[in-house]
């Protein structure tokens, strides 16, 4: 390449690669020169004062080595600078690789055809120096574009790289390593934590308590989300968007259209029963199947258990005895929310302050509210029935039970409603 017989240049010229073989003759000398200076074990930036100060044994070096690289254009060139890459990480020197590129595709350093050449053969030159060194590899995605992307925080990206979860390597070493992750599973993660569903989120659309929505996870009704980055992140499952939404569908497609006659909410009809868990999970799978004749009220702002329809006279969501279903429940949910508390013993968020004072239900910081053990909740509901349960049992209203109960049968209240025991006595007794 480097002949003065013009023949035997040309001869060479005519193996290059195509890319190559448009350049003029000191344009393909200023690249030979550059990438030889760059692969160097001490990358160096290139240029002509700084070819110009290089010994004869230097030059020859540079020279060989940058010829070397002309070879299966551009393949050659990018497995030695990724050869450099790995070296220079682990001894900590990879700025001056980076440093060496950038002047390499600098046309104040080099000539504008040089600079497009190496460009073409290293896009990933074209990019901050952040993301350059991994991106020689393969596509890849930086810790902010992920955290950005998915909507979750740097620390948590950060446990992702630290457990292992994402494919990555290192941009530098120190106390800030900088890490970039394989393109393929960080867009994996990236979907399946934006398309799937926490379970406070079932909770809110449902309108139902937190433990409705573990229990149609139980029951097959919905599916967890298995990618390990998600699961990694969140210790309370994650639904599957695609089998949430199906789901969803599902149940809209099961009402009836024609006249129910006398109908009530599912979540007033849920609040005639108590004692316990409900199985609300039981009922919502009911009606997705339709076991249960519903429908629905057009009131997209509303949750489902609102909205849907069901005969007055419809006995559904009687409290769970299963033992081990109730166990698997504890264990899914040790701790509960002041809303859920409300559902399992029938009050609202007036009527259970006097448990809080009182002692009987402790309710303390957990998260971004308020939480007591689930275990104490379910004790007091088996030992105090409210108001909406006797209500339905005499067929009278809530606001009506305190004259009927305490004022025509004596029964003393308690904090929440009346004594359990003694209103099942009294009716065992009629």
């Amino acid at each position: 390449m480097m002949s003065i017989d013009r023949d035997i240049r040309e001869r060479a010229r005519a193996r290059l690669a195509p890319a190559l073989a448009t350049l003029s003759q000191p344009h393909l000398l200023d690249l030979i020169m550059g990438i030889g200076l760059v692969t160097a074990g001490s990358p160096e930036a290139p240029g002509r004062k700084r070819i110009a100060t290089l010994d004869p044994y230097e030059r020859a070096t540079v020279s060989a080595r940058g010829y070397e690289l002309l070879r299966d254009w551009p393949f050659f060139l990018q497995q030695a600078v990724m050869g450099r890459r790995d070296a220079l990480l682990q001894e900590g020197r990879e700025r001056e690789l980076i440093t060496a590129l950038k002047r390499l595709t600098d046309c104040r350093s080099v000539p504008a055809a040089v600079s497009a050449t190496i460009r073409n053969a290293l896009p990933e030159t074209r990019l901050d120096s952040r993301r350059m060194l991994g991106s020689l590899s393969g596509a890849i995605l930086l810790a902010s574009e992920i955290a950005k992307k998915a909507g979750v925080s740097m620390a948590e990206v950060a446990l992702l790289r630290d457990h292992k979860v994402l494919p990555h390597s290192f941009t530098s070493d120190g106390p800030r390593r900088g890490a970039q992750f394989e393109e393929e599973a960080a867009v994996a993660f990236i979907k399946a934590w934006r398309s799937s569903i926490a379970i406070p989120t079932i909770a809110r659309s449902l309108g139902v308590p937190h433990y409705a929505a573990y229990q149609l996870l139980m029951l097959g009704e919905l599916e967890r989300e298995q990618n390990q980055g998600v699961t990694s992140l969140d210790s309370l499952p994650r639904i599957d968007g695609e089998r949430w939404a199906d789901w969803l569908k599902g149940i809209t497609n099961q009402q009836i259209l024609g006249d129910l006659g006398r109908t009530i909410t599912l979540r007033s009809a849920m609040r005639r029963n108590g004692g316990g868990f409900k199985d609300w999970g039981g009922v919502l799978r009911d009606l997705h199947k339709g076991l249960i004749a519903f429908r629905m009220i057009e009131d997209q702002g509303a949750p489902l258990s609102s909205r849907i329809l069901v005969c007055a006279d419809e006995r559904i969501g009687a409290c769970i005895s299963n033992d081990r279903y109730v166990a698997s429940l504890l264990q899914l949910c040790p701790y509960i929310n002041q809303s859920d508390a409300c559902d399992i013993l029938n009050l609202d968020p007036l009527q259970i302050r006097p448990l809080s004072s009182e002692g009987i239900l402790s309710f303390e910081r957990r998260g971004k509210g308020q939480a007591t053990t689930t275990s104490c909740v379910l004790r007091y509901a088996e030992c105090m029935i409210a108001a909406s349960e006797i209500g339905f049992r005499l067929g009278v209203r809530s606001d009506a039970v305190h004259a009927r109960i305490s004022g025509s049968l004596g029964i003393a209240r308690i904090p929440g409603g009346w004594p359990r025991s003694e209103v099942e006595r009294l009716w065992a007794s009629i």
